[in-house]
């Protein structure tokens, strides 16, 4: 290894090293639910978001609910994954005229990808389109996806204090 490759993975390292305590105090704050830097920014867009979605940012999600919801989502992926692959000659955007990618080949390519192994068995560009591949829907976006869902299924499962918690309090205390 060249001298210049050990200084990129020092420095690599060092970026690393120096992040690890502010972003874990950032995300601290965050899954605690208090007050960040960013709140000014991003409570406004989160607002929003659970108003089109139908959130109530107050109510917290069933443990069932939520890994129903996860379950669709993979489940919702592969089959959209699945139909790209398989349907690609019938898309816009193929000038090279490729043809759809084989039924065991695409089955196992979109397993792959939402398992997150990323196991492939093809050619990249000579077997798929662009738009297979880089589309909102496509492999590349379901990677990022499939790699996000595991720290937000572990975090979303870890009970988290309620001492400090931005979550208003359903039912008020009774004095007795």
């Amino acid at each position: 290894m060249t001298f210049l490759g050990w200084v990129q993975i020092v420095l690599y390292c060092a970026i690393v090293l120096a992040l690890v305590q502010p972003l874990g105090w950032y995300m601290t704050r965050v899954f605690n639910g208090e007050r960040t830097f960013l709140a000014p920014v991003l409570r406004p867009v989160e607002t929003v978001l659970y108003r089109v979605a139908g959130v109530d940012p107050a109510r917290e999600q069933h443990w069932l609910a939520y890994t129903i919801a996860m379950l669709f989502f993979h489940v919702g992926g592969f089959l959209i994954l699945y139909a790209l692959m398989r349907l690609q000659t019938l898309l816009p955007f193929n000038p090279a005229g490729q043809s759809a990618v084989a039924e065991d080949l695409s089955f196992n390519t979109a397993v792959s990808f939402i398992t997150n192994t990323n196991w492939q068995n093809y050619g990249g560009e000579s077997t798929s389109k662009a738009s297979s591949r880089r589309s909102r829907w496509g492999r590349s976006p379901r990677r990022s996806r499939s790699r996000c869902s595991a720290p937000t299924a572990a975090v979303s499962s870890t009970p988290m204090p309620r001492t400090r918690s931005r979550i208003p309090r359903r039912f008020p205390t009774s004095s007795r």
